[in-house]
């Protein structure tokens, strides 16, 4: 040991003199002829060696601050919706290090912000084609990849004419999701996102409540938000006590929370929901108030708003008081949807509710117009307010007025498939070119509504299409609703007299005198 410190003196000392004497030492080198000499030869070698060392340290620090100032570069361009320059940087990245699959996520996710009429569609697949990548079906890969392609699996529309068709597929489909989050999972055993999708839609489908509950524990032992998750779960299971513990730790650890950051809107919103859990409604708004009087920042004061307007929301559907027959039960729901309403008219459930309770026929339905009648106030209803106000004037005798408010109410929102199945059944005798239009269109949003099948199969017979008639009312007659109803069997019996099967149409009529039977045995049971 004392010998290696001696050596290293020495070459301090060597290296110093040859700095500030370099003549001097240089003479009393050359006088030695063997070790001196050697030395002086060795010199340029090092020199070059140590040139070579200097690029490369100087070439990686420009890569890594060019590196930076691309990294930079691209947030500023991002931050400024200047897309395009964002992508270029990004791609400049992956270039510099193409193997860094943070990089290639990074530049999949800009992609799919690209919203340019001219580029977005190929971004979008470029993004597709990364990510892919990123996610082998076979292999585990880079876990936000996988657990971006469970969700894509999960989110399919699930075809087959059958039940058993659809649910056959669906399995194959949640399997499929399933590999997908095993293999984020392998890679990253703590993934949040991969773990609540798979507690959500992999295993609560399947009745695996204790292994989804167990995961939820976990994931609320480090993030206090999963309570709301454990509380649902706890209420599919039937033990809703249980959940009674965790909702009041989660009371405690937000109430801390705040102490530190007493105006982060997340918190205080969680704190106000677990309050609304233990129904303990006044607390809960005072959360919420008190912190909107506080604020200043507009976004988050809205924020806290729409926050409120939910609490109050909630308690009205959790009351249960729409279809009360006690009057005092419908009045408090009624006060409570008058308050979620004022708190926030813009809310398009509370707008709902007011108006299904305003169309309702009850001693109350008059106040509920009060507050919110989409017959005068169309501009701001939203589009299900204006179905509803609509088919109750149908139903009412006004079809002129309720023809109004339904195509006003696909105007807003051509998803609107109930908007367009009963607009479709109003007009079908006046004009069944287009409700058979519109028809179409319920069935391709909404396919497994039965009764939307109902109403195509009687414009087919308004049409004389008597075969596709047959076909949908066929389907339609197989639902468990609509086997009650005598009118479905009614319309299949003029169908198959239609095509002269006689037979088919005389056994069809039996069931239906048999059911008409049952139902005025019923209704003369209940009169008395």
């Amino acid at each position: 040991m004392n010998f290696i410190l001696f050596q290293l003196r020495q070459l301090l000392i060597f290296l110093t003199d040859m700095v500030l004497f370099p003549f001097k030492k240089f003479r009393e080198l050359w006088s030695e002829p063997t070790r001196g000499r050697a030395l002086i030869y060795g010199l340029p070698a090092l020199l070059i060696a140590a040139s070579a060392t200097i690029a490369v340290i100087v070439g990686l620090s420009s890569q890594e601050r060019f590196e930076s100032n691309y990294d930079i570069s691209k947030l500023r361009s991002e931050k400024e919706g200047e897309i395009a320059d964002a992508i270029v940087y990004a791609q400049k990245l992956v270039q510099f290090q193409p193997d860094d699959e943070d990089l290639k996520w990074e530049l999949s996710r800009i992609l799919m912000t690209d919203t340019r009429d001219e580029t977005r569609d190929a971004s979008f697949q470029t993004a597709n084609a990364i990510r892919l990548t990123l996610a082998p079906d076979n292999a585990p890969g880079y876990p936000k990849a996988h657990v971006w392609k469970a969700r894509q699996l999960l989110q399919l529309k699930i075809p087959g004419k059958t039940q058993a068709e659809r649910r056959a597929y669906f399995k194959r489909v949640l399997s499929r999701a399933k590999s997908q989050l095993e293999y984020a999972l392998i890679t990253e055993p703590e993934n949040a996102d991969a773990r609540t999708l798979m507690a959500n839609k992999i295993m609560i489908p399947q009745g695996k409540f204790d292994e989804a509950l167990e995961i939820y524990e976990e994931l609320f032992e480090d993030y206090v938000g999963f309570f709301t998750s454990i509380v649902d779960l706890h209420l599919k299971r039937g033990t809703p006590d249980e959940a009674i513990p965790v909702v009041d730790e989660a009371i405690e650890r937000y109430e801390i929370l705040l102490q530190n950051d007493p105006d982060k809107v997340d918190y205080l919103r969680r704190l106000a929901s677990a309050y609304a859990m233990k129904r303990d409604y006044s607390t809960s708004e005072k959360v919420l108030n008190d912190a909107i009087a506080r604020q200043e920042d507009p976004e988050k004061r809205s924020a806290l708003e729409a926050a409120l307007a939910r609490m109050v929301l909630s308690q009205a559907v959790n009351f249960k008081g729409f279809s009360s027959t006690d009057p005092e039960k419908r009045e408090k729901y009624l006060a409570l949807l008058k308050r979620a309403y004022e708190v926030n008219p813009k809310n398009v459930e509370a707008a709902v509710l007011v108006t299904r309770f305003g169309f309702a026929n009850f001693p109350e339905s008059k106040e509920a117009l009060e507050i919110l009648d989409v017959r005068e106030e169309r501009e701001k209803a939203p589009s299900q307010a204006l179905e509803i106000a609509g088919t109750a004037e149908v139903l009412r005798g006004d079809k002129l007025l309720g023809i109004r408010l339904l195509e006003l109410a696909i105007q807003k929102n051509a998803r609107n498939h109930e908007a367009l199945n009963n607009l479709a059944f109003v007009i079908m005798e006046s004009n069944p070119q287009r409700a058979l239009e519109l028809s179409t269109i319920a069935i391709g949003i909404q396919p497994r509504k039965a009764s939307y099948f109902d109403t195509r199969g009687n414009i087919y017979m308004q049409l004389g299409e008597w075969e596709k008639a047959t076909a949908d009312l066929e389907r339609a007659s197989k639902d468990s609703r609509l086997k009650e109803k005598p009118a479905v069997f009614e319309s299949l019996v003029e169908c198959y007299k239609q095509q002269n099967m006689i037979g088919t149409a005389a056994k069809l009529q039996k069931q239906v005198d048999e059911l008409k039977r049952k139902q005025s045995g019923v209704e003369s049971s209940a009169s008395q």
